[in-house]
């Protein structure tokens, strides 16, 4: 089979939703100074991709119907999105089964963004996010960085999870046996806390929380933080 490359071109005012699900690929977020929404793959199978455009939603689907695939020899599908700085997207969907997704040379702004990440690797930093970000991680790693959300939800299998940056709402943690990291730019009586505990580590400020079940609640606060932990481990840092 073939290996292909192809590109696809949309006015920038005629998309206001990006779904991208990839079995495998190394897929990148990059900026562009003209109003066109750019999207570029190579080294794909015809049969396997698809991009297309309908009432204002740009999905981007890559299945991995070959049986054999070598990675050694460079045969990782590579697709770029090329977005026009400051345009804002009201949601984005990511289903990502393996591989690396990068947003972190296109600082992205958007109502909601939900991904599922299974044994790849997400890397984010400068996002926005208006209203909520809800992740699903099985084995994956996912790193966020100098981020600004009102709402988060994650759920962390075996996988990592790493935030750096704001929250401005009611935000939910859920790690089974996996770690959870959150690092925030914010002091730590700006939240609320409700926490459930099981065999694992819920760390704030240093301090391990003992009890099964704790809850902290605070007036005027940004949010309550519910942080649930079976067998792994969350850690809260705040100013």
């Amino acid at each position: 089979m073939a290996e292909q490359r192809k590109l696809d071109t949309f006015p920038e005012e005629n998309v206001t939703e990006i779904r991208i699900n990839t079995a495998y690929a190394a897929v990148y977020f990059e900026e562009t100074k003209d109003h066109q929404i750019r999207v570029e793959a190579e080294k794909i199978g015809e049969e396997d991709y698809s991009c297309t455009l309908q009432e204002g939603c740009l999905e981007v689907v890559l299945e991995q119907k070959r049986k054999f695939f070598s990675v050694r020899h460079g045969d990782v599908p590579v697709i770029r999105l090329y977005l026009p700085r400051g345009h804002r997207f009201h949601a984005i969907t990511l289903k990502n089964g393996a591989g690396d997704v990068h947003m972190e040379q296109e600082k992205i702004s958007c109502d909601t963004i939900k991904a599922e990440i299974g044994a790849g690797k997400w890397t984010v930093s400068g996002m926005i996010v208006e209203k909520c970000l809800r992740a699903e991680i099985g084995a994956g790693d996912v790193t966020m960085s100098q981020m600004d959300v009102k709402r988060m939800d994650v759920s962390c299998g075996v996988g990592n999870f790493n935030y750096q940056g704001k929250l401005s709402g009611d935000s939910k943690i859920e790690c089974g046996m996996g770690n959870c990291k959150l690092q925030l730019d914010q002091k730590e009586s700006d939240f609320g806390y409700d926490m459930k505990l099981g065999m694992g580590k819920i760390v704030v400020n240093n301090r391990s929380i003992k009890n099964k079940e704790t809850r902290i609640r605070r007036e005027n606060t940004l949010g309550t933080l519910s942080l649930e932990c079976g067998m792994g481990k969350i850690e809260v840092e705040t100013e």
